[in-house]
């Protein structure tokens, strides 16, 4: 089975949406990096003129995984931070397509970041 490339092709895998069709805007993700702790990368999901900021690719004890959007509500009695998620997809079955969407784009971006980081290397000629 493909893969679904568009955040539509996604959503659209048991209901079809209102109004357009959204297969006709392809979606793309833009990662961050920097590692920090557990999380790998944070990276944004743009969608035509959409953008949701705040998801996260986490290593966690069970496997990567995807961290949606969410935001700090307070503090435990521990004195950890107390987290809240805000954005989420419900639908298991459209949870899971859209974690191997991101994934897959995040294992393209390290590969396309290695290849540049390689380009960019210096190279050393010797002299004769």
């Amino acid at each position: 089975m493909e893969e679904p490339q568009t955040i539509g092709e996604i959503l659209e895998s048991e209901t079809p949406p209102v109004g357009k069709s959204l297969n006709k805007v392809p979606a793309r993700c833009e990662f961050n990096h920097k590692r920090r702790g557990k999380v790998l990368s944070n990276f944004t999901v743009h969608y035509g003129d959409f953008s949701m900021k705040g998801f996260r690719i986490c290593d966690g004890k069970d496997g990567i995984f995807i961290g949606f959007p969410s935001t700090r509500v307070g503090t435990n009695a521990d004195g950890s931070s107390k987290w809240r998620t805000t954005n989420w997809i419900v639908n298991e079955k459209r949870r899971i397509a859209f974690t191997r969407w991101a994934l897959n784009c995040y294992d393209a971006s390290c590969k396309q970041q290695a290849a540049n980081a390689k380009r960019e290397e210096p190279t050393t000629e010797e002299e004769s």
